[in-house]
């Protein structure tokens, strides 16, 4: 629901004919992201912020799946898949993978893994960590551990399978 002093500015930008889509909120401070795809298996993202106070964030991600088909540079990248919360095109679910399509084998023996992404963000200056472990274990079903490290102890903030 708006606010009084948002419905009063909303109603002064339709009695003068603005445009909407140029109607956005200023930003508070500045907000520098860096981030690099350095091989199919590894990601880094670092973040520094200003608004009156420095702050920043490093981040980390492994996968032991290689992620080739994600695309590396700017230009490439598709808009959808930064903005999850607008329309997106549903597909029908596709069936899960049938069990053998795990099955990795070697003169004889199964040597097939089951793969994992670990992920880690220390934010600055307070020093509080996030981490996340996910494994695929079935075609059907994974789990996942998050945590969050602060000064006062941790914080176990999911585990869980399906």
């Amino acid at each position: 629901m708006l606010d009084f002093m948002d419905y009063v500015q909303n109603a002064f930008y339709e009695a003068s004919h603005w445009n909407p889509l140029l109607d956005f909120p200023t930003p508070l401070g500045i907000r520098l992201h860096i981030s690099s795809l350095s091989t199919p298996h590894f990601a880094s993202s670092y973040t520094l912020a200003s608004t009156g106070l420095l702050t920043g964030s490093l981040s980390y991600l492994y996968t032991s799946l290689p992620l080739p088909s994600l695309p590396t540079a700017t230009r490439s990248l598709p808009l959808p898949a930064f903005t999850p919360t607008t329309y997106r095109q549903l597909l029908p679910l596709r069936p899960p993978d049938p069990p053998w399509w795990w099955e990795i084998w070697h003169t004889g023996r199964r040597i097939d893994t089951r793969d994992a992404l670990l992920y880690g963000r220390l934010y600055l200056p307070n020093s509080t960590l996030e981490a996340l472990y996910l494994r695929r274990l079935s075609p059907t079903s994974q789990v996942k551990v998050s945590a969050q490290v602060t000064e006062w102890g941790v914080d176990v903030g999911a585990i869980g399978a399906g």
